[in-house]
């Protein structure tokens, strides 16, 4: 198999110069990096909810140390979390919040760049510099397609708690993905150094959250049927076996550590013990339906990924069609019951942030199947690649602006009560009276962040008055819930922006109350 590094030889009538195909994604790269600019932003005027309380004042009681063992012994046996999650809370104190967020999605962007850059060297036979550009928007194209696609914008991206599993571990998967994909290119033998690195990196991707174990056996076994089939066993099956290896070694960490079994005590004492009916409902609805095709921004996320593999990549899919989507499907489908079986044993549930990672492969999978598809029409449907291009950008613009715009609304609403709250709140804790904290909901109607009062904003569970006392320091017993009208607030119920069921503003909002009541 070729090298990365080795010169190609081009297809003249069937590979597009790497240029053209730049230019027919220009447009959807010009609005990808809109989409993941904005969400940047959020990132850095994000506040602490929910876990954050008890994370930012065990990190800065325990250090890094202390607060790692703690987590592995009390919390969940999710080592890589752990060690992410002890060092940035007790180097960065409360700066992890926004930083953490932020810095990941970076991360997660030059991992995908690092991929799509080597798959175009590869594939198509690329120049270095064509190829990294190619690869940067390709990148920016499959990170906003996972905005405009996943269940919750703000667990997904912007929740301090969230981000630090599963967006962490999106990246460092992807980055496995790209280092597994080196190494298969290249012409050197597989038995090296770099083998050992890329086990250890898929123990520490698996050590994140269960998901990612998931995406990667799946990927590993499916690249090793491939292999076998094709009958080319023997040393180019070690990069495959060395993921599959890492990451059965890090899930069986993880499911052996002591938190993972003070975990499912608690899950066990809060659910009903799982049973098959309920297993099978669970897999089916949290697995696949939650990013079913059925929403219009999730079709958008499909066509803008098919759109921009088509512009690069279509003579390589007409010639390998079957297998390409074949592959693509396989990937789109099965670890998405991987994951919901995985996490419905250690929750009980299929939590939405959890299914970030399947859904990057979902949508990515989906997103090659379509353009398949479209590769194998006429020549004169295939020339018109910029128009579609061009189409596919000004309906994602449509379709991402208004989840989009509430969870802004929503992030910058509560970066402005937060701030209010938290200077209220310790120009109280010095005395021995009660300490009235006013409600700060997330504004959002899908998401799992936790916040006092409003039972349709998350509601009031016991263990919060618990997180939030931890981090001022008080006793849990001194803090009153005050349902008030903080300055420059007002509740709003009005619920007339509902977006099928997804990322709705409400309840607090800036506006007065006297142009709500007109």
């Amino acid at each position: 198999m070729r090298s990365p590094d080795a010169t190609p030889s081009r297809l003249p009538d069937e590979t597009a110069p790497a240029t053209s195909a730049l230019l027919r994604i220009g447009a959807l790269t010009t609005v990808a990096a809109a989409v993941v600019v904005v969400v940047l932003i959020l990132d850095l005027v994000s506040r602490p909810i929910a876990d954050d309380y008890s994370w930012l004042a065990a990190g800065r009681d325990r250090g890094v140390g202390g607060f790692t063992i703690w987590f592995l012994t009390d919390v969940t046996g999710r080592f890589s979390n752990a060690a992410l999650m002890g060092a940035t809370t007790g180097i960065l104190g409360d700066l992890a919040v926004p930083v953490v967020p932020a810095g990941l999605l970076v991360l997660l962007v030059a991992a995908t760049a690092w991929l799509a850059t080597t798959v175009l060297r590869v594939t198509l036979g690329w120049a270095r510099r064509e190829a990294i550009a190619g690869g940067a928007a390709l990148a920016l194209v499959a990170t906003a397609a996972l905005v405009i696609a996943t269940p919750s914008i703000y667990d997904a991206f912007v929740w301090y708690n969230s981000a630090c599993i599963f967006l962490a571990s999106l990246a460092a998967l992807v980055a496995v993905g790209a280092g597994w994909l080196r190494l298969e290119t290249s012409e050197r033998s597989p038995l090296r150094p770099a083998t050992g690195a890329l086990a250890l990196a898929a123990l520490l991707a698996a050590g994140f959250a269960e998901s990612t174990a998931a995406v990667a056996a799946a990927i590993a076994i499916l690249a090793l049927t491939a292999r076998l089939v094709a009958k080319r066993g023997g040393a180019r099956l070690i990069p495959s076996a060395a993921v599959l290896a890492g990451t059965l070694v890090g899930t069986l960490i993880v499911f052996f550590l002591p938190g993972t079994f003070r975990r499912l005590q608690i899950q066990d004492e809060i659910f009903e013990p799982l049973t098959l009916g309920g297993f099978v409902k669970g897999t089916l609805t949290g697995g696949l339906m939650p990013w079913s095709l059925v929403s219009t921004w999730r079709v958008v996320a499909v066509l803008l990924v098919a759109a921009a593999v088509w512009a690069v990549w279509h003579a390589q899919l007409r010639r390998h069609a079957r297998l390409v989507a074949a592959s693509a499907a396989f990937l789109a489908i099965v670890p998405a019951f991987a994951n919901a079986a995985l996490t419905m044993y250690t929750v009980h549930s299929v939590p939405y942030r959890s299914q970030l990672v399947v859904t990057m492969l979902t949508v990515v999978g989906l997103g090659v199947v379509v353009a398949v598809g479209l590769s194998l029409l006429g020549e004169r449907v295939r020339a018109r690649a910029g128009t579609v291009s061009w189409a596919v950008a000004a309906v994602t613009v449509l379709a991402v602006a208004l989840p989009l715009t509430s969870v802004a609304e929503a992030t910058f609403a509560r970066h402005g009560l937060e701030t209010f709250r938290d200077a209220d709140i310790l120009q109280q804790v010095d005395g021995d009276g009660p300490v009235e904290v006013v409600p700060a909901p997330l504004l959002l109607a899908t998401t799992e962040a936790t916040e006092f009062g409003f039972a349709g904003a998350g509601g009031t569970s016991g263990w919060y008055f618990g997180s939030i006392a931890s981090y001022y320091g008080i006793d849990s017993e001194r803090i009153v819930v005050v349902e008030e009208q903080p300055p420059g607030y007002c509740v709003n119920r009005d619920w007339s922006r509902f977006i099928d069921g997804r990322d709705l503003a409400g309840y607090y909002s800036v506006a007065s109350c006297t142009d709500l009541a007109r």
